[in-house]
């Protein structure tokens, strides 16, 4: 149990209720920061709620949230007690959310003008349960690399999960989709978590079996730069075991779920459980008695992994 407050919130009593939530949460990102929040602010879907939850920043990140909710009454801002890490900020907003539909960003990415208009009118349209777009990896050098399938198409929640997992059209990102919020009313993110915590909350939303309707256009910019944890890797060995345990509890739940979907699960589970190793490389936390772990757990699998057709040739070897 963790506290937290809201600043200007008498600000927001009164105001109509949004159709769309954004929650952001928001951790020592202040040269992105500002860029973020403007791509928000200038969405062409105006009637929506931006939630920044500043997680323990020890940068500007918190007073630039402060100042910008206090000049634009659509944004809300709170502020955990200290660092929770990504997983508490995200739960304090789906608490605290009220729109119809929520959306998650990260705070040192951009969106397009019309993402939030675009997904709302692709659930709308088609009745689906649950709306993705295609993303750009932007990088240092100007390069926008789209990922995501170029096609509209719809499918259901379990078929997501098996093109997830096997690397195919659907994505295991949080941030390029839209959920009605009833949807996620039972549900929250694994705290303690600092990697796989957004794959498990998008296993645990499709494993309802929600309608999906994935539009082919790119309407989402995730910026890479050194300082994430993609780039950097984990530099605390406790957290190594935690993310390990977070795969393998996922895999373990959707194949007691669905065991018709164990196949791709277990694709996807050895897959993370390889990059434990990389991890540790990149953050020169190489620890033996992990990797042993590791190796054990793998050759464990090893044969039915091998099986497996859909995994390419170079991740076997």
């Amino acid at each position: 149990v963790f506290s937290y407050r809201e600043w200007n919130s008498e600000s927001h009593r009164g105001s109509r209720s949004p159709v769309i939530s954004v929650i952001v949460p928001v951790y020592n990102c202040a040269s992105y920061l500002e860029a973020t929040i403007d791509s928000l602010r200038s969405q062409s879907c105006e009637n929506i709620e931006i939630l920044l939850i500043d997680d323990g920043s020890t940068d500007t990140s918190a007073s630039i949230c402060r100042m910008a909710s206090a000049k634009d009454s659509r944004i809300r801002f709170f502020q955990l007690d200290c660092n929770r890490g990504v997983s508490a900020a995200r739960n304090v907003g789906l608490r605290e959310a009220r729109g119809v539909y929520l959306s998650f960003v990260d705070a040192d990415d951009r969106v397009e003008p019309d993402m939030m208009e675009y997904l709302l009118c692709l659930l709308r349209n088609s009745g689906a349960s649950v709306a993705t777009c295609g993303i750009y990896m932007d990088y240092s050098d100007g390069r926008a690399i789209p990922v995501g399938f170029p096609k509209e198409y719809r499918t259901n929640g379990h078929s997501a999960i098996e093109q997830l997992n096997l690397g195919r059209n659907f994505t295991p990102y949080l941030v390029d989709k839209l959920f009605p919020r009833c949807l996620l009313a039972d549900l929250s993110f694994q705290e303690g978590v600092s990697v796989g915590e957004d794959y498990r909350f998008v296993i645990c939303v499709l494993l309802k079996n929600p309608s999906v309707i994935h539009g082919g256009a790119y309407k989402y910019h995730y910026v890479q730069h050194p300082e994430s944890v993609t780039h950097r890797g984990l530099g605390n060995l406790r957290m190594f075991y935690r993310n390990r345990q977070n795969y393998r509890v996922t895999y373990e739940m959707i194949c007691k779920c669905d065991p018709s979907l164990e196949t791709s699960a277990l694709a996807y589970y050895i897959l993370q459980e390889m990059a434990v190793i990389t991890s540790m490389v990149k953050s020169g936390q190489y620890n033996h008695k992990l990797a042993g772990s590791v190796q054990r757990q793998v050759r464990k699998h090893l044969r039915s992994y091998l099986a497996i057709q859909e995994v390419p040739l170079y991740l076997k070897v």
